[in-house]
């Protein structure tokens, strides 16, 4: 077989393979949350988790008020998990997690808005019916 026809066949399989799994940017495991582009898994979405202690876990600064810590980051999320609330015991701890999704390729980014799909649906709709009579009008 034609080593050109080869490459073509394997370039055309291997994007079929890879091309229903989007990107998302994810934090870089190895220290401080650093984004980095990730392929997420078959039936992954892009999101974000939110860990937050319980509140028998929040910290105490004497003279000061209560300090919940938070930890808010982008990730790929199982479609399944997508707006739900789970709380787990880790060492002793119980925190929170909650995670959201969004939809597309890289949705998940620092500046991303996260507007459900009905909601920008409806402003776009709202926009369009205030432009165009405006256009045709003359």
């Amino acid at each position: 077989m034609n080593s050109e026809i080869l490459w073509i066949l394997l370039c055309t399989l291997l994007g079929k393979t890879l091309g229903n799994r989007i990107r998302c940017y994810d934090c870089n495991p190895d220290g401080p949350c650093t984004e980095i582009v990730r392929t997420c898994e078959e039936g992954e979405r892009c999101g974000f988790l939110e860990q937050r202690l319980n509140q028998e876990e929040q910290v105490k600064f004497p003279g000061n008020p209560t300090v919940t810590l938070i930890h808010h980051h982008p990730t790929c999320v199982a479609a399944h998990r997508c707006e739900q609330e789970e709380t787990e015991l880790v060492g002793g701890v119980s925190y929170t997690t909650h995670s959201s999704c969004c939809h597309g390729d890289l949705c998940n980014g620092a500046a991303t808005t996260m507007i459900p799909s009905i909601a920008l649906a409806t402003l776009v709709a709202i926009t369009l019916a205030w432009i165009l009579p405006g256009l045709w009008g003359g």
